[in-house]
């Protein structure tokens, strides 16, 4: 079965509100909408007759259009293939909701026919869609039930096999399967069977900081807590993932020794047993380098600028009077670019407690902060004046190491997603989320 879109529509689920210009919609082949917006300009103007030629002119390609559009959106909806074959006779049915709405414009305003050219017209014959929106709608809702059971199968094929990652495929085919149908067979339940199977719990402990800044705070705390706060706010992660942290186990971080969490490999070990944990997370800052500016001066350079040198006398003419002007001269100043670079570098890491084996990642990040000063050499102040750059202060130490901590966690994060979206069986679009140009 399909869950990928192969059409060559855009197909939109919810009811456009016709707030586009005809010609907008006509640009992106969304018929229905265009020709109800040409109706409204009608009504809004039904004097004018600039509004029916403007409909006239277009009136013969849109109906062929959506007569060939429904057709194959009839033909794709007529055999089940998965869902896509859902989202066809959805459109389907928007198609034809939208045409109701345009046959009640069009007898509203009492419109038999439209001009095309002078003494040329064409007929308006739309017929009342209310049949075809009733078939579309039952249609529509056998290939619900029709999806849901789809994967609902897919789901119980997941779940009886063996593997986290099938237990994590199986619950979210049985989310798709009550997507489509609310309340799906015994869906929910096995839904909560399946995600429990394929949970882990995962303690993020605070990070030892080693590095001998304790005047930058609790670093290795903040480690842990920006890495739980971003992963309990993906509920790609948190649906299987149980998450503990420092607070929720604090009388056991006791053990740990500072409050910086001084934890070790044989320490976590000893919590996770303990906790009856799958996983814990923790590491070190071993490292804070800020090594003196690096100093860049480059060749001596020259600048040159209009300077005032003085005042003449000129007449002008149309006042018929003399006046005073200022009279320029070009000058030059020469000067240096001192271009100071500051870096800090933050070296850890992070480890994972996983089936009673360490894995350590070691990370090194640098922050480059750039900037420059002159210094004249040599020539005119005013000139130099034109060129000069102060330079600017470095960001504190414990914002550098605040962007370079968020740099790991977001690391960190991503693999952990990774991990739990699996790419064999990955994260499933509903309908609604798949559009194809």
């Amino acid at each position: 079965m399909k869950h990928a879109l192969s059409l060559t529509l855009v197909l939109f689920l919810l009811v456009p509100g016709f707030s586009q210009s005809p010609k907008k919609y006509l640009k992106t082949n969304q018929y229905p909408e265009a020709l109800v917006a040409f109706l409204k300009n009608i009504e809004q103007k039904p004097n004018k007759k600039g509004p029916r030629k403007a409909l006239g002119a277009k009136y013969a390609l849109i109906m062929d259009s959506i007569e060939v559009r429904q057709g194959r959106l009839a033909s794709l909806g007529a055999t089940f293939d998965g869902d896509t074959t859902v989202i066809c006779v959805s459109k389907l049915l928007q198609n034809y909701q939208t045409l109701k709405s345009a046959h009640g414009l069009i007898t509203a305003l009492d419109i038999s026919e439209l001009p095309i050219k002078k003494k040329e017209t064409v007929a308006v014959n739309l017929a009342d869609p209310s049949p075809k929106i009733a078939a579309a709608t039952q249609l529509l809702q056998k290939r619900k039930e029709e999806a849901a059971e789809m994967h609902y199968q897919q789901a119980l094929n997941h779940k009886t096999k063996e593997g986290i990652h099938r237990q994590r495929a199986a619950a979210r085919e049985f989310t798709q399967a009550q997507y489509f149908a609310a309340a799906y067979k015994d869906a929910s339940t096995l839904y909560e069977e399946a995600r429990k199977a394929g949970t882990i719990k995962v303690l993020v402990l605070p990070y030892q900081n080693r590095s001998g800044r304790t005047d930058l705070g609790s670093i290795g705390g903040q480690f842990a807590a920006r890495l739980a706060s971003k992963i309990q706010r993906d509920n790609r992660i948190t649906e299987f993932v149980d998450l503990s942290t420092e607070d929720d186990i604090r009388s056991l971080l006791t053990r740990g020794g500072s409050e910086y969490g001084a934890f070790t490999g044989s320490t976590a070990a000893s919590i996770k047993e303990e906790l009856k944990l799958d996983r814990v997370l923790y590491g070190t800052v071993n490292q804070i380098l800020v090594p003196k500016a690096e100093v860049v001066v480059s060749d001596v350079l020259s600048h040159t600028g209009k300077v005032k040198v003085g005042t003449k006398k000129v007449f002008d003419k149309e006042k018929n009077k003399e006046k005073t002007v200022d009279v320029f001269e070009d000058r030059t100043a020469n000067y240096k670019i001192y271009t100071y670079t500051y870096k800090l570098t933050l070296n850890g890491n992070t480890s994972f407690l996983d089936q009673d084996v360490a894995q350590e990642n070691p990370f090194s990040e640098t922050h480059v902060f750039t900037t420059e000063r002159t210094v004249k050499v040599s020539g005119n102040d005013e000139v130099y004046k034109m060129v000069t750059k102060k330079p600017s202060s470095p960001p504190s130490d414990g914002a550098r190491v605040n962007e370079l901590m968020n740099k790991e966690v977001h690391r960190v994060y991503l693999n952990l997603l990774q991990e739990i979206t699996h790419a064999e069986y990955p994260l499933i679009k509903k309908p609604n989320q798949i559009t194809s140009n």
